[in-house]
């Protein structure tokens, strides 16, 4: 792989796959031009990629591309040398597709024989930038498209020069990485099952995300990986996509570099494939048991849900985590102090941002995405500053004790548990919402077990129903009578029924003040106002509405400055 200088371009081709009624997916035009030995026409005239990135056609026009106009895929392959042999690294490739009616076109071709015909243009970059080159590539297919003559390839070029001038090694940080990844629109799809698909992530287990269009599925699993500290902007850098190419090697050389709570958790290693998108052809390797361990993948193809390789089916149209092992059910069921870091992010991602941002111009910090990501850091940082301190099964409980016991089984936690990290012994222990039982809690309870009707039959969905629609008439001397009812039910399925939990029940609502987390240099509004003073009322948050175009970043002024910093360093050079 080239090295990463600031004098060396980040995006290395550019490329048009087209869909053939015999062939399948092809490429028909690479710039600039694949400089490899092996590299050849097929029978059709198209480019026959080097070994590794066979796979690629069919991941720049996924399963199901004729139902849609347009749709982008996100996907990573191997960087491979001259000779086409892979090396430890990745390349991320961001590709959008469109459609257009044969007889629109001024220069038709003879295998153009259906009314409509399919292009996709495919960027290959080796930096994982994914929604900042998905914002130009958007412009570039377009203009293509627009000359309605597909020999015409000369736009592309010209637009290959104008990325390798704008996007740069200057851009590798996580305010790039993360430009448009939503994670507010991610919290509006799963509401309070963010929490245990964040936990799902930690325990490398193998998750498939399932949905359509594929750039929605895309950018929600980057979106959730963003909650996680350092994984895009730290780990997807160094990524290794060997397996998904059949191929054997070996891992990246040398240490991940750790912060001072030993963040980021390494969740990517050896055994483990992550893959936005996932074409059929790709399915095996996948289901290889002795090559991956674990993956991250996104799929649209209905075929993967008819196979039971994965541990838990993510439905991003749904909003619904699909888990098929009882055992991990167990360990995502969130605590009651995790139902109320819930409704506490709901506070503000839901009424309090959206009223702040009528009565301001600017964007308000509360509920703006990276204010949640601040808020799932320490989540993280107090989870690792209690493993670090103390194994007491009432205080880790409160993390819930089975997603504890198989989080303890991961590479990434032993990987963690080597060292001793001083900036945690300042963490206070426990979880930053623990506190005692109120009637609020209650009915976050119950309606939390609402969410996951679809794992109850009919009866228990129609009792739970009925308990909530009771639950304020039972306020008053009818409670007294059903505390045992309710103390045997609050604890069902959680683990949570020793001595150790009862006793929980006494302790104060007590947060800690100011949680000493570190803000990243440079981010002026990550400061360590993380959690109120004192206990405050959460409030019922209203209905969620999905919307796709809510981004905190402006993509093209983030591009406009990377480009006036390249430009600025070449001039001083």
């Amino acid at each position: 792989m080239a090295s990463e200088s600031d004098n060396e371009s980040c995006i290395l081709h550019i490329m048009v796959v087209g869909f053939h009624h015999q062939y399948g997916a092809e490429v028909e035009f690479v710039y600039p031009p694949l400089e490899i030995d092996t590299i050849k026409k097929s029978d059709s005239g198209a480019i026959q990629l080097p070994e590794p990135w066979q796979d690629l056609p069919n991941l720049c026009i996924p399963d199901g591309a004729h139902t849609v106009q347009e749709d982008a895929t996100f996907f990573h392959i191997p960087d491979i040398d001259d000779k086409g042999i892979p090396t430890t690294g990745s390349l991320y490739g961001i590709s959008h597709y469109r459609s257009i009616e044969t007889k629109d076109l001024l220069n038709k071709e003879e295998s153009m024989t259906r009314t409509e015909v399919k292009k996709s243009v495919c960027i290959l970059s080796k930096v994982p930038l994914y929604m900042l080159i998905l914002s130009k590539l958007e412009v570039i297919i377009r203009s293509y498209f627009e000359e309605r003559d597909f020999t015409k390839t000369s736009v592309l070029e010209e637009a290959f020069k104008s990325l390798t001038q704008t996007i740069s090694w200057k851009m590798l940080n996580k305010t790039y990485i993360n430009a448009g990844l939503s994670v507010r629109d991610a919290f509006k799809r799963f509401k309070g099952k963010l929490v245990s698909l964040f936990k799902l992530l930690l325990l490398e287990k193998k998750v498939l995300f399932y949905g359509s269009p594929v750039r929605t599925t895309c950018r929600t699993m980057l979106s959730v990986l963003s909650l996680i500290p350092g994984v895009t902007e730290l780990l997807l850098p160094r990524l290794l996509t060997c397996q998904m190419a059949k191929i054997k090697c070996k891992w990246h050389d040398g240490e991940l570099s750790v912060d001072e709570y030993g963040l980021p958790l390494e969740i990517f290693h050896q055994g483990v494939v992550f893959q936005p998108y996932v074409s059929l052809q790709q399915m095996d390797l996948l289901r290889d048991k002795r090559a991956v361990h674990s993956f991250i993948a996104g799929a649209t193809n209905v075929l993967f849900l008819r196979h039971s390789f994965a541990h838990a089916v993510v439905f991003v149209e749904k909003g619904v985590i699909e888990v098929r092992d009882p055992a991990l059910t167990r360990a995502l069921s969130l605590t009651t102090e995790d139902l109320r870091f819930t409704e506490y992010l709901s506070q503000y991602v839901t009424s309090k941002f959206a009223s702040k941002l009528n009565s301001s111009d600017a964007s308000p910090w509360e509920g703006s995405d990276d204010w949640i990501r601040l808020q799932f850091k320490n989540y993280l940082v107090s989870l690792l500053g209690t493993m670090q301190r103390t194994d007491n099964f009432e205080i880790l409980n409160d993390f819930n004790h089975s997603f504890i016991n198989q989080w303890k089984g991961t590479d990434s936690f032993h990987k963690w548990k080597n060292n001793e990290y001083a900036k945690l012994e300042s963490i206070p222990i426990g979880h930053p919402f623990k506190g005692s039982y109120t009637l609020s809690d209650v009915r976050m309870r119950l309606a939390y077990q609402l969410q996951d009707v679809q794992l109850m039959d009919q009866e228990q969905s129609k009792k739970l129903n009925q308990a909530v629609s009771s639950t304020g008439k039972a306020v008053g001397g009818a409670l007294a009578s059903a505390k045992t009812k309710v103390a045997n039910w609050w604890f069902k399925g959680s683990e949570s029924g020793s001595n150790a939990d009862k006793e929980n029940l006494k302790k104060e609502y007590i947060r800690p003040k100011d949680l000493a987390v570190s803000p990243t240099e440079g981010d002026e509004h990550e400061r360590q106002e993380l959690l109120p003073d004192k206990p405050q009322q959460i409030d019922s948050p209203g209905p969620f509405v999905v919307d796709d175009d809510d981004e905190d970043i402006d993509i093209d002024v983030l591009l406009s400055r990377g480009s006036a910093a390249a430009n600025t360093e070449k001039d001083d050079q």
